[in-house]
Formats: structure tokens, sequence, C-alpha cells
């Protein structure tokens, strides 16, 4: 499979970003393996005849032509319909042919032959391979078929939803509960209360009508409309949609039907363009999260020195490893992406590592897999790491991600900032986090964090100092709403707590080696600091002064 997007090297392969390398040391090659593959042939110049096996993992397949037979239909054709995934313009699976027509002649000869495809389905088909193999391999669970729709019915599908515009949506529909007749149902409902607008109510329910429910539950409409050529040739954007499915997978392996309810509502949520559309956040920040982990790049922010246009992949440090925190420093202009970003980095931050040494492992590791080439002309495999940034300690391992989606439905079915960020918290919690280490990770990703808190370098960072922890813990214990409401009360009311986050004893403060130490006489500890009581004839009692009088 040859490299569809223009970002990268022209003529590059498709190679697996994430883990090992194959037997020769490379990166292994991408192709849809397990789907099948025909030769078509005319048998004695009028039957039709057809021989076919599954492609191997390495891009190999033997097939048995009749010889002396001429090649019909394209000759060749690769069926994409495996347990991974399976791709339909209506009810059956779809074929690609025409990529080896009249190569072969009349197949007089045995053939041993090296094909290379540039097809824009095959392409997308392959992405999902990637996908739903780090699903399985790295995350550690079974993956669910998924089910894509494309062409014109796909196509007015995605234009009914969006507006006009052809771009992708992974709704899951194939799953339980989230029929197209559930949707039917919300869409007059928030119509008649006026939450939707009529011509979209009508829009939804006339396409439902016309195409049948059956035909168009699929898990993504994937449109292929002509202005929907940058996504189908992206190298990303399926690898971000098949992380929505990965969400829909999640919560339906750990609760059924009930747990994909609460994913209706983003469907309702209006055109994605406020800082108050919560479900959008919390969903394209989990796509964007998986995409990073599986090819390094994001579908909707274009972090710091990272490339722009459908996919933003990493090329250079700090690209997601910088600290947005929704304060215009994403896109001014912008508050829907500027608050992504804050929650996208975030996220980002929650399972990255500040070393390399998962990098090319069936493990986590932090996205940083391709560079600029340096001759110019697209992305090339980067072989050193560049984001080992150590600003923070938490780093989930790939399985979290299950225990993610387990304590979001134990705080509630939507997927707003408290039910995911609660759940999220609550993760870390399991892996051993403590309050301060995480209250690390959320200061780093909010505006009422001090600039002081935050390392003056943001491209191969030290470890934080105890000062620049207890500022952070003062916001999460004193400043930032969000962070209160998520995380709760700090283990020491005043702050004064070891590097290991236990509380020091009365009248000690936290040094500059993260020890616990005593305060001197007449004096109150504060975090990181002795607070001097003042006059003469005050002495400390607990961790207040007291004023003795006569």
């Amino acid at each position: 499979m040859l490299n569809r997007d223009p970002l990268f090297l022209p003529g590059s392969t498709m190679v697996r970003a994430w883990g090992p390398a194959d037997a020769s040391g490379n990166r292994p090659n991408l192709v849809p393996a397990a789907a099948n593959v025909r030769v078509r042939q005319w048998g004695w110049g009028f039957l039709p005849v057809m021989d076919q096996a599954e492609l191997g993992e390495n891009g190999q397949v033997t097939l048995e032509a009749v010889k002396g037979a001429s090649g019909r239909g394209g000759d060749l054709c690769i069926e994409m319909d495996t347990d991974y995934g399976m791709m339909t313009s209506d009810f059956i699976p779809n074929e690609v042919c025409d990529f080896a027509q009249g190569r072969y002649g009349d197949y007089q000869d045995e053939i041993n032959d090296v094909l290379s495809i540039n097809e824009p389905d095959l392409f997308a088909f392959t992405q999902v391979k990637d996908s739903s193999d780090y699903f399985k391999t790295v995350i550690g669970t079974d993956s669910y078929t998924y089910d894509i729709l494309t062409g014109w019915i796909a196509n007015e599908m995605t234009s009914t939803f969006n507006k006009g515009k052809h771009n992708p949506l992974t709704l899951c529909l194939d799953f339980p509960s989230l029929s197209a007749s559930t949707i039917t149902t919300a869409a007059i409902g928030l119509g008649a209360a006026g939450l939707l607008g009529g011509p979209v109510v009508a829009g939804i329910v006339t396409t439902v009508s016309l195409f049948g429910a059956s035909l168009i539950e699929k898990d993504v409409w994937w449109p292929d409309a002509d202005d929907s050529d940058d996504t189908r040739s992206s190298r990303g954007v399926m690898t971000h949609e098949y992380g929505h499915f990965s969400m829909c997978s999640l919560l339906y392996a750990e609760k059924g039907p009930p747990g994909l309810t609460g994913l209706i509502n983003r469907i309702f949520e209006g055109q994605a363009d406020s800082r108050d559309d919560e479900i959008a956040q919390m969903c394209e920040g989990w796509a964007d999260t998986f995409a990073m982990q599986v090819v390094g790049g994001s579908n909707y922010v274009d972090s710091l020195n990272a490339t722009s246009g459908m996919m933003g992949f990493c090329k250079k440090s700090p690209c997601m490893d910088f600290n947005y925190v929704g304060a215009k420093d994403y896109l001014p202009d912008d508050d829907f992406h500027d608050e992504l970003a804050r929650f996208e980095s975030l996220f980002y931050d929650a399972f990255d590592r500040s070393d390399s040494t998962t990098r090319f492992t069936n493990a986590v590791a932090n996205g940083d897999y391709w560079r600029a080439n340096a001759a110019g002309g697209g992305l090339e495999l980067s072989p050193t790491p560049y984001l080992t940034n150590q600003d923070e300690k938490v780093s989930l391992p790939a399985p979290a991600w299950r225990t993610w989606a387990k304590h979001w439905l134990q705080h509630g079915l939507t997927p707003d900032h408290n039910d995911v960020m609660h759940g999220l918290i609550d993760t870390m919690v399991d892996q051993g986090f403590k309050w301060c280490d995480v209250c690390d990770l959320l200061a780093l990703h909010d505006k009422n964090t001090p600039t002081t808190a935050f390392p003056a370098d943001p491209t191969g960072l030290p470890a934080p100092t105890i000062d620049q922890r207890v500022t952070r813990w003062d916001t999460c214990a004193n400043k930032s709403p969000d962070i209160k409401s998520w995380l709760g009360p700090p283990p020491a009311p005043a702050l004064n707590m070891n590097a290991s986050c236990s509380p020091c004893p009365q009248h000690n403060f936290v040094n500059a080696a993260g020890a616990c130490q005593a305060c001197p006489a007449g004096s109150i500890a504060h975090g990181n600091a002795c607070i001097d009581c003042g006059a003469a004839g005050v002495a400390p009692t607990g961790e207040q002064c007291k004023i003795i009088v006569g």
C-alpha cells in the first residue's frame, strides 16, 4: 500500500508507526490483511471463473488462475470484508478492482509479482486494520467489526448532519441503542422543543425514511464526494474515526447498550463552536488521543510544531506535549478548538511518558514517530524520539483506556467534563498516582495556574521543582473551580506535603529537596515555606498563630 497522504514523502509506503520493527529491523508495511484477494477470468472464453485467498499479514497471497484465460472485471480484486472491518455502499461488501487490469495477459506462465496499490478505499481500510491491531495488541481487548458506509448514501447522510459538508461521522449505529430510529425520535423531540432547526429535523427524518434504518445503521459514514478527497487521502483521519469507535466499543463492553445512550446528545449539540460544547470536546479529544498513539497525529488540533491540514502530525517538540490551558493560547478567535486543545493535551499528558523506553514497543508511546525530511518533500520516520518531557509524573498504561471508560460510566452516561474527567482521575488513582501527581498534571492545563508553575522551556524539560509543585497544588486546592470539583481536597490543607504527597507533621514545611523540615519557633508551615507569626508573644499552636495575652 502506498501512502497517499501528501504530507509524507512521495512514493513512500504505508508503514506502521507503533509497535516493534519487522524481522529486518524496518517499520512493518501495512496491508489490508485477511481481506480476500480474487483473480477473475473468462474460462473457455465465456464462463466467469474465480479463485480467491486471504491476504497474509506479510502482504502475500497465492492464487491459481486458468492458463490461457483472459481476465475480467479488473483481473484482480480485493473484497473489504474481514473480522476487523467491512466497507459497503449498500448491504454487501465492496470490492476494489482494476489495479492490475491486463497486467498478466492470459496467464500463460507462473507469475511472481509485487503490486504497489494507490487506491483511497483500500488506503482507509488499511488504517482500520492498523487501528484494530493497536486496539487488540496494545490496549488489550477484542475489537468489534467496524462497519463503514461509503458512497452516495453516506454522502447524503453526512451532508444532512454537517450542513452541506461531507465530513465523516462515526455514530456507532451498528451497536444496539444507537439505531437510526433512536436518532429520528430524538431529532423530532429536540425540534419540538426548539433545540434543533426544522430543516435539520426534516432532513434527518426524510433521509432515514428514504434509505431505511438497516441500510444506514453502520458505525461510520465515510463519504466519497468530491470535497472529501483530502479526507480520503489522509493517513490519519480514518484512524481518528476509529478512535471514536474504540470509545463505543469500550463503553458497550462495560455496560452494554445503556453505555452508549449518552453519546446520542453529541449529534444534537449543534456546530462545534463554543467552549460549552462539552460532549464534542470529550469525544473528539478521546479520538485524537487515540490517533496520536497509533499514527502520531491529531485531526482537530494542529499543536505546536505539527503539520497543518487534515491531520496535525508531530514533527518536532513540543507538539501535543505543549500545555494548552484554554486561555486563547491555541486559537484566540476559536473558542471551541481553543478549549479542545486544552483537553487533548491533558489527555495526551495522562498517557505519555517522560522517556522513550516504550517507543516502538507494544505499549503506550509519545507519538513522536515522524520528522520533516531535511531536503523537504514531506514527513519521514524519525530515528530518534523527541517528546520526552518530565513536567509531570502521570503515565497511564494502555489498558487504562478500559478503566477510563468504566469509571466514566460510574459517574454518568454523558461524555461531559464532569463524567469523563472524574473517570480519568479515578483511573490515575487506580494506577497508584496520588493527589499531588494528579494535581500536577491537571494544573498544567488550567488557566488559573500562575506561569511560574510552568517550566520555562517546553522542549526537554527537567522535573518540576517543589516550588512549582506547591504552586500547582494551590491552584488545585484553591484557585481552579474545575479541578476542585474533579479532584477534591488535598491531603494537607496547608499544602505542606512531601515529594511523595504525604502530609508533613505539624509545624513542618516541605523543603527544596521535597522533605519535611521543622519551622522555626514563632512561625507556621504553609506549603514550601514558614510564615512568621510576627509580633512578640505569638506562638504556633497547630498550624495557626495564637496570640498570648498577659
